[in-house]
């Protein structure tokens, strides 16, 4: 079976809405796959298991946030991509990264020169995608993060982690220790969804307590619910107060992650309502 991989690339979150139906139609299995639009830093990157948090916050903080400009397409063979310009800091953070890294050089070493490309199309001509993004672009775009992807299957791909591009600031501007960072995130579910749920919000982002992942407690009780007219609970009937062996499940997320993760978990969670609770976690650090 083949090693699962991973990648760090800018998601191109602000060109998102107007290019991913572009994606769909001519970059299909790309998308199918679980991959946004982006531009690769860095692939193939380490093993998911292997990934050096600490190395990489520290680094991508010495960088500052990128504004760049989707201006106009281009191509290699058989590949159709949106140009990022201007390039200069772009490329300044790509040369680090692969310096940084050189026992996973990019693409394997294949190209002896890395451009960076926003990849719209594969196998499908110049003019037809030209024609679908000519009253698209330019977009703008600011990347404040570098992302990680990471598979969890051979060619299935979702985000992990997300890096910030401080421009030099070890820290963040002062804030209030009741200014949220991170969340804990609390659910309920019965035993045999445990492992889907958990594994849906570690996915997607959720977990992680500095280079410890797949952070979580979870202990037993009763839940109770009685559906109203109209419902169609999983468990029993409509109508009539059940009382159902379930588990309380907690975690932390980063407050940028959190939206994400609510959406993995309802989309993983068996039941038509799903109960959770997100607590805003205080910004106190140990002497």
């Amino acid at each position: 079976m083949q090693p699962l991989r991973t990648a760090l690339v800018l998601v191109l979150d602000d060109a998102r809405p107007a290019l991913e139906p572009v994606r769909a139609e001519f970059h299909a299995e790309s998308v199918a796959r679980g991959i946004p639009l982006h531009v690769t830093v860095l692939f193939p990157f380490v093993a998911p298991d292997a990934v050096p948090v600490r190395t990489l916050e520290a680094l991508f903080a010495s960088f500052p946030p990128l504004d760049l400009s989707l201006t106009r397409l281009a191509e290699f063979p058989g590949v159709v991509y949106a140009v990022p310009e201007p390039d200069t800091e772009l490329l300044t953070l790509m040369h680090a990264v692969h310096a940084r890294f050189p026992e996973t050089p990019p693409y394997e070493g294949e190209f002896e020169e890395v451009i960076p490309h926003a990849t719209l199309s594969e196998g499908a001509p110049l003019d037809a995608v030209a024609g679908r993004c000519e009253s698209l672009l330019p977009i703008a775009c600011h990347v404040h993060e570098v992302t990680l992807l990471m598979e969890s299957a051979p060619d299935r791909w979702a985000e992990g982690r997300r890096f910030a591009l401080r421009g030099g600031q070890d820290a963040r501007p002062y804030a209030s220790p009741m200014t949220p960072e991170a969340y804990k995130l609390v659910w309920f579910v019965p035993e045999d969804a445990l492992g889907a749920t958990r594994d849906a919000v570690f996915a997607a982002g959720a977990g992680r307590i500095g280079d410890y992942e797949r952070c979580s407690w979870y202990a037993s009780g009763i839940g109770t619910f009685q559906g109203g007219e109209g419902t169609d609970p999983m468990i029993g009937e409509a109508g009539r107060e059940e009382h159902v062996p379930e588990l309380r499940v907690e975690t932390v997320v980063p407050a940028e992650r959190a939206q994400d993760v609510v959406d993995a978990l309802v989309a993983a969670h068996p039941y038509e309502e799903v109960a959770f609770d997100l607590y805003p976690l205080a910004n106190l650090k140990p002497k």
